[in-house]
């Protein structure tokens, strides 16, 4: 297994424009969330939301797949990686299961 960062690939990549595509409800949700006075509930969803799909899409950079964008939604995310069908059970339960743990050190961080 080559766990080594391919950097030609990477080199476009370490933008934010580039990474992140956020859907139009995200902000409609922001300003109810404003207006109603909950708007630090909705930054700390938003902010476990992308933690939790950097997880994935960084695990999937150091394993060399082509990644593409994180996509978030006002309560959710999906990080497009392009996985060939054959892909080694290990290294996709890997990717799989860094969301969570990535999910769950933001949780940890933030209530320290």
């Amino acid at each position: 297994m080559n766990y080594i960062f391919n950097l030609k690939k990477m080199e476009n990549i370490w933008t934010i424009k580039n990474i992140f595509k956020i859907n139009p409800l995200v902000y409609i949700f922001l300003v109810i969330s404003i207006v109603t006075a909950s708007y630090k509930i909705f930054i700390i969803i938003s902010f476990l939301i992308t933690i939790h799909e950097l997880g994935h899409f960084l695990t999937a950079i150091v394993f060399g797949l082509e990644t593409d964008k994180i996509y978030i939604y006002p309560l959710g995310g999906i990080s497009k990686i392009n996985i060939p069908l054959n892909t080694n059970f290990y290294k996709e339960f890997i990717i799989l299961i860094m969301g969570p743990i990535f999910q769950n050190i933001g949780y940890i961080l933030l209530i320290m």
